[in-house]
């Protein structure tokens, strides 16, 4: 009995097919259509993943552009957080400008305080948008060749370092925003090998634009967000030669490159059902044109199989024809010489 309402659920669920199906016994496997399932599955897998590759990350698309702000033009903050090997009471910042060669002591500006013999330095500078360096020396540089005579006699100068982090940015909201661990100079840590030792960074920095563009039926893209990014791209450290006229301590010194890096993120923007119709859609559109494509080559290939065998059939037809020809022509002979 159960088996018997089983043939039945199994008899009207055929019936509801809408699509009939082909005996396989009157299906007829070839090579052609093996090959073209092969190449159709492997084509619908590979855009059904760059399709939901494309709607899950957003392509990110980067553009290298000559930067139209002239120098001076906009803001520079740097925000700096440090650990020097010298009492805050003997040290000094200096920050200078060179396209305006302004010098300036922003002492004040920053928090300096003593921490266990080091002094700890943190603070925001705010910079012009010019190429430009920052210095910490010894307080006594100030008086001229007598105070570095005076930094000489002392052994408690000593700068060795220990960068928390050093970030840039064109506004102090910006500036909050940034991951200190993303700072090239984040934990970059150097000790004095010798007394008075100078240590020189050289920054590069490059301005950056980034733009997030959203479209689904339209396009709609988002205000343009200023920043910058910066790489170290000298270091040198050693002992202060007598009339080099440089002082001992730290400089960074930084250059604005006249190329800005714009940063477009692309993201589709529409609902999960609508991206299951897309490609629905696609992969449907693949295997209908795949069956299209294969029957016509199969078709060609059976117009050329035919035209040929033709043209063979024909040719030894004529080859029959002039052998049988020939023979008669022989026979013939034959006959009038046995007459003569």
């Amino acid at each position: 009995m159960a088996q018997a309402e089983r043939a039945m659920i199994v008899d009207i669920l055929k019936a509801l097919d809408a699509f009939p199906k082909v005996d396989t016994s009157h299906l007829k496997q070839t090579r052609l259509g093996g090959i073209s399932t092969l190449l159709t599955y492997l084509l619908m897998a590979f855009l059904l993943l760059s399709h939901l590759t494309g709607y899950l990350w957003p392509h990110t698309r980067q553009r290298y552009l000559i930067d139209n702000t002239q120098k001076g033009e906009g803001k520079l903050y740097m925000s700096i957080d440090m650990v020097i090997s010298t009492e805050c009471d003997k040290l000094m910042v200096i920050y200078s400008d060179e396209e305006s060669g302004a010098t300036q002591m922003i002492n004040n500006l920053l928090q300096m305080a003593d921490v266990e013999g080091e002094c700890k330095i943190n603070g925001i500078i705010h910079m012009s948008r010019n190429n430009g360096k920052i210095q910490i020396i010894p307080l006594l540089n100030a008086l001229g060749q007598l105070g570095r005579l005076l930094v000489q006699l002392d052994p408690s100068v000593n700068f060795s370092h220990r960068i928390n982090h050093l970030l840039l940015a064109p506004s102090l909201h910006d500036l909050l925003s940034i991951s200190k661990d993303k700072s090239p100079l984040s934990g970059k840590e150097e000790k004095a090998l010798v007394p008075h030792e100078r240590f020189s960074y050289f920054v590069s920095i490059l301005p950056t634009y980034k733009k997030s563009i959203s479209y689904s039926d339209a396009l709609e893209e988002s205000a343009e967000e200023a920043g910058y990014q910066y790489a170290l791209t000298g270091f040198r450290s050693g002992k202060v030669r007598e009339g080099s006229g440089d002082n001992p301590g730290l400089l960074f010194a930084y250059d604005l490159q006249p190329i800005a890096v714009h940063i477009e993120k692309c993201k589709r923007r529409c609902s999960f059902l609508h991206f299951l119709v897309e490609v629905v859609g696609i992969l449907g559109g693949i295997f209908v044109c795949s069956g299209i494509v294969t029957s016509l080559i199969s078709l060609s290939i059976s117009w050329v199989t035919l035209i040929w065998s033709r043209c063979r059939l024909n040719h030894h037809r004529k080859k029959h024809f002039s052998e049988e020809k020939i023979e008669q022509t022989s026979d013939i002979s034959a006959e009038d010489d046995s007459l003569l």
